[in-house]
């Protein structure tokens, strides 16, 4: 399961500044990952640190990616921050549920970085040629 938190190649974009920060997002997953299953599980507050700065650095980027589609008129722009929006407030629910103690925190995170990998490869490439076409 380790694997699934780990940046792949292939999710690369061309665009140096989202890759940047889809590799950010992966670091920042596998650092929560690491301690949601290590010696410090118990830790509610390094925990609470982390699960802030994956939400504040997700938000962060996908403000960056809607950006940049406004800016290249990407037609598939309403789709796109549609799926930001509800992956927002799936991660804004996990982390209200697992601060009272009602979900699995390590499934919860496997969850997102497996539709986080999706996105990056199913739904990103789509705008990624509007964007090119702009200076970032």
């Amino acid at each position: 399961m380790q694997d699934v938190f780990e940046w792949k190649p292939e999710y690369a974009a061309g665009i140096h500044s989202i890759d940047g920060q889809h590799r950010n997002l992966f670091a920042v997953a596998a650092e929560l990952h690491a301690t949601l299953t290590g010696p410090e599980t118990q830790n509610k507050l390094a925990v609470h640190r982390l699960v802030d700065r994956l939400i504040r650095y997700t938000v962060i980027h996908f403000a960056q990616e809607e950006r940049l589609m406004l800016q290249s008129h990407y037609p598939g722009f309403e789709r796109h921050k549609l799926e930001h929006n509800g992956l927002t407030e799936q991660v804004l629910v996990f982390q209200r549920s697992y601060e009272t103690g009602h979900v699995s925190a390590p499934d919860q995170l496997q969850f997102f970085v497996e539709w986080f990998g999706h996105h990056i490869q199913e739904m990103d490439p789509a705008y990624v040629p509007y964007a090119k076409a702009e200076p970032e």
